[in-house]
Formats: structure tokens, C-alpha cells, sequence
């Protein structure tokens, strides 16, 4: 009976252990942290999700602002230009993160922030851009790269939209033009930052292939359980994933998809509907 009730207590303290602080991942995972977006008790209140809203936090724009810094030392220092975003479990801020990362870097380089969210895309919207045509589109030679990047603001930051909801989101990841493409696009901008879908580990296939500058893992501190975080992080090692840092996000997720802050407020609802209905 002891054991049976010592073995519940495992499980259920498992099940509801939360990632709380740097220290704690620390002492349990010997990855690096490239840093953590803090929480924000204003945008528990405002529709926040661009750092070019004029509400946003000062804390948060200080803290993209510090890793957006690192990532050009990163890209600098390592095989390419590429960064990439994703996470081991959806709803850990990753596109919020990517977004943002993008904006901050692009005040002092020439950044692609590509959507490769190919079946749950979400860029576009907060971003402010029609779906497609985008990297789908892209990857089966139906558009140009000048058909389908766009410029946003002063021409520093540039967005490739997911396009055109596809029968196979890792067929055409997988794909080898993919591959080309991230070559041809990073010799025309300073960084590239891939907001790259959940890494699945138990069907592993692209990601083996993730060779690029930076793979970052987002982690949020509302939905990740740090028991099946460290579990990740092993089996990502196990099979030769490349995980370069983790980053932390204390930023509250739900505001991210609110349209409050777009770059471009021309976005019509109606274009987003036409992506799903494309073939």
C-alpha cells in the first residue's frame, strides 16, 4: 500500500510540476538559456502582442532587445544565417516569440521572418498580411521569392506568410527545395527566423535535417511541464537533434492572437479565409 501511495504521489506531483525559473531548468537540463521574455501585468489587461505597440511592457522590449544583440553573434559565429523557432509542445508562445525576436532584430539588420507553420499558421494575422501566396507556394515552384516575400515598415524586416494550406505540411518541409530555398533567401538578408511547427519526437523525420545557425526551444512557464520537458530534451539528444538554447516565456499567450498592434492594419479578415479555400 505504501508503494502504491508513494507511486501516486510521483505521478501526480509529475503531472503538475511547472517550470517556475531559470535555476530550476538549470539544475535539471544542461542546455543553455538564451534568455526569458517577462511577464507582463499590463497586457493581462490590453491586447498586447507586438513590440510596436505602445503599450507593451518596457521590460519585455528590453528583453528582446538583449537576445536580439546575442542573435547576431550567433548567425555571425555559426554555419549560416538561419535561426530557428519551435517547441516541444504547442501553446508555448513560439510565433509570439519569433515575431517579436524579428522586429527587435531587424533596428539593426536586414531580417526574413518566415511563417513554416504550414497547417497552423498564425503570423499573418498579428503581422497584418494576406496568407497567400507564401512558402508553400514557394517550395512547389507556383510563385517567385518576389511574389511572395513582402516588405514591412522600412524595408529592414521582411515576412514570408505561410500560403496555401497544404495536403502534407512535412512532405514539403522534407522537401529539398526547402532546403534551397533557406540558402537562396539567406544570402539575401542578415537573419532568417523560421516560426517552425511543435518538434514531434516520436515521428521524427525533418528534424534531423534542422542544421541551421540556432535551434531555439520555446518554453513557456504557463504550459510546460518541466517532467516532460527534461524527457524531450533526452530524446531530442538520443536522436541527434540539435537544440542550441532554450528560451523562457512569461509572456501571457492568449494576447499574442488579438489584432491589437499589427504591423500593417490594411489586413482584411476575409483574405484569411481565402487561404483555406485556395488550391
Amino acid at each position: 500500500v505504501g508503494f502504491i501511495i508513494g507511486f501516486a504521489f510521483v505521478i501526480v506531483r509529475t503531472s503538475f510540476e511547472r517550470v517556475t525559473s531559470q535555476t530550476e531548468v538549470r539544475n535539471m537540463i544542461s542546455l543553455p538559456i538564451m534568455g526569458e521574455i517577462p511577464h507582463s501585468k499590463l497586457a493581462q489587461k490590453e491586447l498586447v502582442c507586438s513590440l510596436r505597440d505602445k503599450n507593451m511592457s518596457g521590460n519585455v522590449l528590453q528583453a528582446f532587445s538583449t537576445m536580439a544583440m546575442s542573435s547576431e553573434y550567433m548567425v555571425k559565429g555559426g554555419k549560416n544565417n538561419v535561426v530557428l523557432f519551435s517547441s516541444f509542445a504547442p501553446q508555448q508562445g513560439k510565433s509570439f516569440v519569433s515575431m517579436n525576436f524579428a522586429i527587435a532584430s531587424s533596428k539593426h539588420m536586414k531580417v526574413l521572418l518566415v511563417d513554416a507553420n504550414l497547417i497552423t499558421p498564425t503570423l499573418h494575422d498579428p503581422m497584418g498580411y494576406n496568407p497567400i501566396p507564401g512558402l508553400s507556394d514557394l517550395i512547389i515552384g507556383k510563385n517567385t521569392i518576389e511574389e511572395v516575400v513582402v516588405s514591412v515598415k522600412d524595408g529592414s524586416l521582411a515576412f514570408l506568410p505561410a500560403g496555401t494550406y497544404p495536403a502534407n505540411e512535412n512532405l514539403l518541409l522534407q522537401n529539398p527545395r526547402f532546403y534551397d530555398l533557406m540558402e537562396q533567401l539567406s544570402e539575401q538578408f542578415d537573419m532568417v527566423l523560421l516560426d517552425y511547427p511543435t518538434l514531434d519526437m516520436n515521428q521524427m523525420g525533418i528534424e534531423k535535417r534542422l542544421d541551421f545557425a540556432g535551434n531555439l526551444v520555446i518554453v513557456s512557464r504557463y504550459n510546460s511541464n518541466l517532467g516532460e520537458l527534461r524527457s524531450s530534451v533526452r530524446s531530442s539528444a538520443s536522436k541527434n537533434v540539435n537544440i542550441t538554447s532554450l528560451l523562457l516565456n512569461d509572456f501571457p499567450l492568449s494576447r499574442f492572437h488579438a489584432p491589437e498592434g499589427t504591423l500593417n492594419p490594411q489586413r482584411s479578415i476575409k483574405e484569411v479565409f481565402r487561404r483555406f479555400a485556395a488550391q
